[in-house]
Parts: C-alpha cells; structure tokens; sequence
C-alpha cells in the first residue's frame, strides 16, 4: 500500500509535523510519570515512522531532508538553551577533572569498537578504525537530554557531564579528520601515515583556533551592543529572536568549520549566558 500520487508533498510534511508534535507531546506528559526518559519514547516515534514507511512509502528524499533540518534545528536549540543557562567559570572549573574522564571515555570506547569490529566481526583494519573513532565521540544531545529533562544540568555532575559531551564530540572529529586523512596511505601500503595526519591535526587545530577567536572577538566587541539593540526593539519575543538568531548563525558557522553543530550551539549559548 502507498500513499496516492496526488497527495501533496508539503500537505505530507505538516502532517508528519503535526502529528509528531502532538505524538512528542503526549510521550513527554506519559513519561512524566515514569522513571524512563522521554527520549526512549522519542526513538520509538523514529522506529514507528519507519515501520509505517515500509507500509505507506511516504518517506521520500525529500521528507528525510525536511526531517534532518528539524533534527538540526532540535540539537542547536537545545544545547543554546543549555548554553544560556550555563555559567562559563563552573564548566572552565570542571574541565580538568572532565580531561581525565574524556581520556578514559575514548581509550575505552575506541579500544572496544576496534577489538570487536577487527575480532568479534572480523572487519579490516580500516573498517575498524572507522568503527572505533566513530565510537569515541558522545552524542551530546542523546547524554544531555534526560539530566535536562530532571533539570540535573545545573548541578556539580551535570556541569561536568557538558564538558566530557563536548570534548568527547570536538576529539571525534579530529579524530575523523585524522583518520580520513591516513587511509588512502594505509590503502596504498606504501610512505608514513604520519605527515598526512600531521597535516589533518594541525588543520583542525587552525579550525578550532579560528572558531574560538571569533566567539572571544564578539563576547568582547559585539555581545553587548547586540543586547542594547535588542532592548530597543521593545517587545521581549523579537529581542528573544535576536539572540536566538544570532546563536544559530554561530552554530552554523561551527557547522561550516566541520564541528557538530551542537558544539557551535554550547558556545553560542554561552556567549549570552550572563545576560
């Protein structure tokens, strides 16, 4: 069975809108009352939608791609929000002790990812590099959510968990980067893998530099004339729009660098947090 042809693509989209809004809705109301999480109800509306797909096919190319922008629009709002409500000197006072569980998170991770990809599933040594740097990084949304659904994220632990998410996420893709660029020499078999991944670390590191010299230039020359043009505009919903737009700018810049949109939206958040 599939949908018929004459059923408009945008009439199909602020269905799946509205009906996962109102499904999202209910499950958050439901799990409110249980000691589950709302997000395991979230991925059983995924898991759902995909089920329903293999009986209606409406899940075009286009569909996935308006899916993925509210995906997006989802994580940067969450984690600006989380940024706003976040003190910068309590995650700075926590980033030793969060270094060292970084450490362990991705020596562990990875080690396991690559022993039962290489091992246990018997993949090449490449695939199972993949598998172990894809393994290192932590999906901030996915660790995030539940402490700020309990309203946790302000406490000692939550202020540590955002620190550990966030470097865990920045190491990934440095690692990524780092492993992209030494495949094609290990697929060659010939020449050091280490001028490549030279090359890749120290371009991430310029990214990352860049980036954070952009958030420092306009926490200290542009933040508060931005504030004071939005305290003109009267209305707190448009000045609300101001901060907000600005803060999915600096997410999607992060974005262009290369860096997980959630990473920009921390730290937008975060440049407006003290006002």
């Amino acid at each position: 069975m599939a949908l018929p042809d004459s059923f408009p693509i945008d009439a199909l989209l602020v269905l799946l809108v509205g009906a996962c809004a109102l499904a999202g809705v209910l499950i958050r109301a439901a799990f409110g009352r249980l000691p589950v999480p709302p997000l395991v109800g979230y991925v059983a509306i995924g898991i759902a939608l995909r089920a329903l797909d293999g009986w209606l096919g409406f899940l075009s190319e286009t569909v996935w791609h308006a899916f993925d922008l509210l995906a997006d629009i989802g994580i940067v709002a969450l984690l600006f929000r989380i940024g706003l409500e976040s003190h910068p000197s309590a995650l700075a006072e926590k980033l030793p002790r969060a270094s060292l569980i970084w450490l362990g998170n991705m020596a562990i991770a990875g080690a396991a990812g690559f022993v039962a990809a290489r091992y246990l599933l018997d993949f090449g040594l490449i695939p199972s590099l993949l598998v172990a740097t894809a393994l290192t990084a932590t999906s901030v949304g996915v660790s995030i959510s539940p402490w700020e659904d309990r309203g946790l994220l302000q406490s000692s632990d939550g202020q540590l968990l955002i620190d550990v998410a966030e470097l865990d996420d920045i190491a990934g893709v440095a690692l990524m980067a780092m492993l992209l660029a030494a495949v094609p020499v290990l697929l060659n078999g010939s020449g050091s893998v280490l001028p490549a991944v030279g090359v890749a670390l120290g371009l991430f590191a310029a990214k990352l530099a860049f980036f954070v010299a952009l958030c420092l230039m306009f926490t200290q020359f542009m933040e508060a004339r931005v504030m004071s043009l939005a305290a003109r505009l009267g209305d707190p919903p448009d000045q609300m729009l101001v901060v907000v737009g600005l803060g999915f700018v600096i997410a999607s810049i992060a974005g262009w660098l290369g860096f997980p949109l959630a990473v920009g939206a921390l730290f937008a958040g975060l440049l407006f947090s003290r006002d």
